[in-house]
């Protein structure tokens, strides 16, 4: 004889109401919170941090560090897993942390919320494959000054292939200059710039590496056009006309052998099936359809460092 247990009830009520009122709002411009916002325009100035966990990058990590302080990011925290990042130049505002061990992502961006967090409005969490592309504005708090009252924002990979490469020609792994072929479409995943005012540090935590537990506490994660969409990975809001994350995981052949196959994930155990990379997820990310160098183009007119 089954048992009623009230507790599990009340838990598929709860699911029931989420998911109804997932499905009301999926897709609606949603109003931001004034009193966020306020806390947000109290600062003199936006910080922003840059956050990732990476392993054997000493190809690619002084590009994306450039690259992203070009576009006005404050600082960098570099998780170094199982790795020592040698870097070209060695800067007072990019930080690297030791953190060893097998899946470690999560850990590593929740380490960040909560010990290293306190200076920043804004921290994005993305990979050493993965560069932001601004269309509309070309520095990374002008974007942002218009998201002051939302909890987080959303923002959807564009997929570049391989551009006919099959292998490292004449030592060049530039990213931004060698990739300027993409798909047509955004790809539905997301990553997660998070607005640090509008969490309880000791509370929200990364669920994936994609996205948070913020929509418990009361805040929602919108897309660039400052739609609703359910708390998850996937946004199938497009927009094409303010940003996206150009995610160069496939590069050529030869570097996903070499570099993405043999590392595998860092967010998967080392013994599950889950931490493999097979060589089929290289079909499936070479993307090529359209040429796109927004990313290239600012990268090569930006200004110097200071």
């Amino acid at each position: 004889m089954l048992r009623f247990d009230p507790g599990l009830v009340r838990l598929a009520f709860r699911r029931a109401r989420e998911w109804f009122r997932d499905f009301v709002r999926f897709g609606r411009l949603i109003e931001p919170d004034d009193k966020l916002a306020q806390k947000v325009s109290n600062c003199k100035a936006l910080r922003v941090a840059l956050v990732c966990i990476a392993k054997d990058e000493d190809n690619y990590i002084d590009e994306w560090i450039e690259y992203h302080l070009k576009m006005g990011v404050d600082e960098i925290f570099i998780y170094q897993n199982d790795w020592r990042a040698s870097l070209k130049h060695k800067r007072n505002n990019v930080h690297l942390i030791e953190f060893d061990g097998s899946c470690r992502q999560l850990p590593a961006y929740n380490d960040f919320i909560v010990h290293r967090s306190d200076n920043f409005d804004f921290a994005i969490f993305i990979d050493v494959d993965e560069f932001i592309c601004l269309v509309r504005d070309s520095n990374i708090k002008t974007f942002l000054s218009n998201y002051v009252g939302y909890g987080a924002i959303g923002l959807n990979w564009r997929l570049f292939g391989d551009n006919g490469l099959s292998s490292v020609q004449d030592g060049d792994y530039s990213l931004v200059r060698r990739f300027t072929r993409c798909g047509k479409k955004l790809n539905r995943h997301i990553k997660t710039i998070l607005n640090l005012h509008a969490i309880d540090r000791e509370e929200v935590r990364f669920v994936s590496p994609h996205h948070l537990n913020i929509a418990e506490k009361g805040h929602f994660t919108v897309s660039v056009d400052k739609r609703y969409f359910i708390a998850d990975p996937i946004n199938r809001h497009f927009d094409y006309k303010i940003a996206w994350i150009n995610h160069y995981q496939s590069k050529t052949i030869e570097e996903f052998k070499t570099n993405k196959c043999s590392k595998g994930r860092c967010d998967c155990p080392r013994d599950s099936k889950e931490q493999n990379i097979q060589m089929k997820n290289f079909a499936i990310h070479n993307e090529n359809d359209v040429v796109n160098t927004i990313a290239r183009d600012f990268f090569v007119t930006a200004g110097q460092i200071d």
